[in-house]
């Protein structure tokens, strides 16, 4: 059996074995966890780890470069939405229902006016969603900036600044606000110590939720 690509210890109670969308077995493990359990916990969970590994290939190999033609999927907030090349738009690209509308005339700059799109959008939500933690929560930050990051999708610096990937828009809002909530946290516990954990499950009970979905829809986040 392959043996885990990452061990991540911490002052956590249990023992998760996790398998990525770019088919790594990462394992999340106590502090006191012996490498010998967890060589034995693999051995034992192989036969589930062999099928969720092979679930993941798959996914990949049908997972294909964006095709800027009619009808192509867009992830956005969790729901696809539907390229629609139109004639005489007096815009670009204009979002509407499920569908991005798109002139003829400007598909040659298609993954451009898409990908700023989804960076309006993002900088638009998240500072939205940071806002409301803060005027609930107290917390402080500095700023907040939107980045290129694909699989980084959020990080706090020491000085307090939020940093969030416009990839993150992909996802649904609630796997959003774990992100945003995660990093605010870390505004006030710099580290995954238990006392960051008691703050984010007090925040949001159902953040394992949303962890699990950036873990499993990691590729179909790719734009």
């Amino acid at each position: 059996m392959k043996i885990p690509d990452k061990i991540m210890r911490s002052k956590r109670k249990t023992i998760a074995l996790v398998v990525t969308s770019d088919a790594q077995i990462i394992v999340r493990a106590p502090n006191e966890t012996s490498l010998e359990y967890i060589e034995w916990l693999i051995e034992k969970k192989k036969m589930w780890l062999k099928q969720k590994l092979s679930h993941v290939k798959k996914l990949n190999e049908t997972h294909k470069k964006k095709k800027y033609l009619d009808g192509e999927g867009f992830l956005y907030l969790g729901k696809w939405q539907r390229l629609n090349i139109i004639k005489n738009q007096n815009v670009p690209l204009r979002h509407a229902g499920d569908l991005l509308l798109i002139n003829e005339s400007d598909l040659p700059n298609a993954k451009k006016l898409i990908d700023d799109w989804y960076k309006e959008r993002c900088d638009e939500i998240i500072r939205g969603r940071v806002n409301w933690f803060v005027k609930c929560y107290g917390f402080n930050y500095s700023k907040i900036k939107i980045t290129e990051a694909q699989k980084r999708w959020g990080s706090c610096g020491q000085s307090n600044t939020l940093n969030f990937s416009w990839h993150l828009v992909t996802a649904p809002m609630e796997v959003i606000d774990y992100v945003v909530a995660h990093e605010l946290c870390h505004t006030v516990e710099k580290d995954h110590s238990e006392k960051f954990w008691i703050k984010m499950i007090t925040i949001m009970p159902y953040y394992k939720k949303a962890m699990k979905w950036l873990e499993q829809n990691q590729r179909l986040m790719d734009v």
